[in-house]
């Protein structure tokens, strides 16, 4: 009870071993060859003249077929023996042929030799040996086999009276003729001289060690103890090491390392010797190279580790890599080595100029597919010249193979520099899908292509750095523009069914002065204004100056005027105190507004600008259809082309009739654009105000519809 009430469970889980032990001794005989636990399991048992000793078939406890039991020989499965009879099963003996002889091993595991002390015996047929197979010292059967003679101390206290050794123990007297001196051990007493066999020398002859050049092997094959000697590296290891905490983002990563270790060798040394004869005998098949990866220190094997010999490079002190705030000179002990490039698409690595002199003299500072010179000195290391090197270079100079699939390597050679345009980097707001890249064409390093040129296959446009991108050229839709905002000013737009809202306070002097419909049309100018300023500065690329885009104001009525021509977007407050002077007067005739549009675009014509119209009213009129084609095709006779949006604000949904001409002239304008599959691009169109609310969506919108470096580890 006391060890119940401690859990000591010691005592019943041995006596449970005992017993099943007990059990599977009981049956397991009758289970191996005959199929059966018991007597009475014996589907045999009912039948007549049934023989106990009868080898049958096993039979199967599904469908009662017998199951087969096909011979084997030994020397198909065992390399070390050379021939061999058949092994049969049903018998439990087995013959193997060894040195010319062949031994029965019973399946018993008892000796069968008959009993060495034949003098003891007085019938002609002598009795097994009663020890088990393969022991040591003499064959005895279960008789005595004691010498029996009178002890010279019989009589005495604790003597047995009589002989109690084997007969023939009988030493030889000293005072006896006798030429060996030989005690009662009858076998050579010297170990095996092979490390760690400590089995006897197999000689029977005690005087064994007195011969010259004699050697006391045991008999058996042994194990060659000496290491491999083969070059290479037998067995890679990997462990885990310490798990360091580093003070970035990336903390408590757990690092692995390898460890390489050699095989012993893999040959046997023959009974009789102490080495096997061939060196080739004393290699391993297969080896790993001793060659380590100089990112991560693994050996070359299938996989990489940690890239724990590496820290950040960039062209920025700061940057981000995988979500982290990460800094030049950091280390990229969190990155995997066959990981690194798997995410990032087109990229170029950097590592150290292999000769800065050559990269630095006429045309070396570039090869096409291969490397290009950096010129400004990056960390770590700036004073140390660094190149920009391709994938494929990268993984040359670590004498590895490179792990990525051919379409991956195929994709890395390609140029990395992709297109401008904001819409291939801009996330979809509403429906979250990413943006699709548009990559420049060519091999990565490439000469740089002729801008004025056109490009490969007459597809997409040629960049002012020399790269060919297969869409839209970005500079009309994100490039500089000059923007003419052509608007009616006649006696109707001082209607007051359309007020500025004026959720600016810079704006609200448009109450005071013009709270009626044109008010409204200077207020979504000046909110145009603003948004078109601050998508120039939000760009990512960088590329586009705020003081590059202007704006014209042409004001017609019966007459026409410009308020400002060609005025920078930068101050907004200046263009809406020039807009408070002007009032609503007249009526409305659209062709003066347009004939005034061209001579303005003319005067101040720029071909790195796009020039875009933005025309509006609130009345109808016939389409200035002479003067609006003669201004569309002057332009894209100059490969700069006409970009035009009508706008009619009526204030009102019950005339919305008045927006014919108006459709007319955006439908005019489209004959004379590029064709392009390009969704996103630049178009003309014609768009229905009927409130304030509506005006500054529309120019909102058509302002928003004008408007890179990654890091890489370096070898420490």
């Amino acid at each position: 009870m006391t060890k119940l009430k401690v859990c000591d469970w010691g005592s019943i889980r041995a006596t449970l071993i005992t017993m099943r032990t007990l059990e599977l001794k009981k049956f397991l005989g009758n289970a191996i060859s005959l199929g059966y636990e018991q007597e009475d399991d014996d589907p045999f048992s009912d039948q007549e003249n049934y023989d106990v000793n009868q080898i049958k078939c096993l039979m199967s406890r599904d469908d009662k077929t017998p199951i087969s039991d096909d011979d084997i020989s030994l020397s198909d499965t065992f390399d070390h023996v050379d021939s061999s009879i058949k092994l049969m099963p049903d018998t439990g003996l087995e013959l193997l042929k060894d040195k010319g002889n062949f031994i029965e091993i019973s399946s018993d595991h008892l000796c069968h030799h008959l009993c060495d002390f034949e003098a003891s015996h007085t019938d002609e047929v002598l009795p097994q040996c009663q020890n088990f197979a393969a022991h040591q010292g003499k064959h005895r059967c279960p008789l005595s086999h004691a010498c029996g003679a009178p002890c010279v101390h019989i009589g005495k206290r604790n003597c047995q009276n009589l002989c109690a050794k084997d007969v023939g123990h009988q030493e030889i007297s000293c005072e006896e003729e006798h030429k060996i001196h030989k005690c009662q051990n009858e076998v050579c007493p010297i170990e095996c001289p092979i490390e760690n066999c400590r089995q006897r020398c197999e000689s029977s002859d005690h005087f064994h060690a007195l011969e010259e050049n004699v050697n006391h092997f045991c008999g058996n094959e042994h194990q060659c103890p000496k290491e491999c000697e083969e070059k290479g590296i037998c067995k890679i290891v990997t462990e885990p090491s310490a798990i360091i905490k580093e003070e970035a983002e990336y903390v408590n990563k757990k690092h692995v390392h390898e460890i390489k270790k050699a095989h012993v060798c893999d040959s046997t040394c023959p009974d009789d010797e102490g080495k096997h004869i061939s060196e080739e005998e004393g290699k391993q098949n297969f080896h790993y190279c001793d060659e380590k990866c100089p990112n991560c220190a693994y050996y070359v094997t299938t996989v990489h580790g940690n890239m724990l010999l590496t820290t950040f490079t960039c062209e920025d002190d700061e940057f981000e890599f995988e979500g982290h705030q990460l800094n030049v000179g950091d280390r990229g002990d969190f990155v995997l080595c066959h990981k690194l490039c798997e995410n990032i698409g087109r990229h170029r690595h950097i590592d150290y100029c292999k000769d800065p002199a050559v990269c630095e003299g006429p045309g070396g500072g570039k090869k096409e597919g291969s490397l290009e010179h950096i010129n400004a000195n990056i960390g770590p290391n700036p004073s140390k010249k660094k190149d920009y090197i391709s994938h494929r270079v990268f993984w040359e100079r670590t004498k590895f193979q490179d792990p990525y699939s051919k379409d991956d390597r195929e994709e890395f050679k390609k140029c990395d520099h992709e297109c401008a345009d904001e819409k291939h980097h801009k996330v979809d707001e509403l429906s979250g899908k990413e943006p699709t890249k548009s990559y420049c064409t060519q091999e990565i390093f490439h000469p740089p292509l002729s801008a004025s040129s056109k490009p490969p296959g007459g597809i997409g446009y040629i960049s002012t750095d020399g790269h060919q991108f297969l869409c839209e050229n970005p500079t009309t839709n994100v490039g500089n523009f000059h923007i003419v905002f052509v608007v009616d000013r006649s006696g109707s737009m001082s209607f007051v069914d359309c007020r500025p809202r004026c959720d600016n306070s810079k704006t609200t002097p448009l109450q005071t002065k013009h709270n009626n419909r044109l008010g409204a049309v200077y207020e979504a100018i000046y909110t145009f204004i603003e948004i078109r300023k601050n998508s120039r500065k939000a760009t990512s690329t960088g590329h586009m100056a705020v003081d590059k885009d202007t704006a014209s104001l042409v004001l017609f009525d019966d007459t026409v005027t410009t308020a400002f021509e060609n005025r920078s977007l930068s101050n907004p407050d200046d263009l809406l105190q020039i807009m408070l002077r002007y009032h609503p007067q007249g009526d409305n005739y659209y062709h003066i507004g347009i004939t005034k549009a061209a001579e303005v675009i003319e005067t101040y014509y720029d071909p790195s600008r796009t020039n875009v119209i933005i025309f509006l009213s609130d009345g109808e009129y016939h389409p200035p259809e002479p003067e609006l084609r003669s201004l569309c095709q002057r332009e894209k006779d100059r490969g700069t082309f006409l970009y035009l949006y009508t706008i009619m604000f009526t204030g009102s949904s019950t005339h919305t009739y008045y927006g014919q001409s108006l459709q007319k002239m955006a439908d005019i304008a489209t004959e004379y654009l590029p064709k392009t599959a390009d969704k996103e691009s630049l178009k003309c169109q014609y768009v229905l105000a009927i409130n304030e609310v509506k005006l500054t969506e529309h120019f909102t919108q058509v302002a928003e519809s004008l408007r890179f470096h990654k890091p890489m580890l370096i070898r420490k």
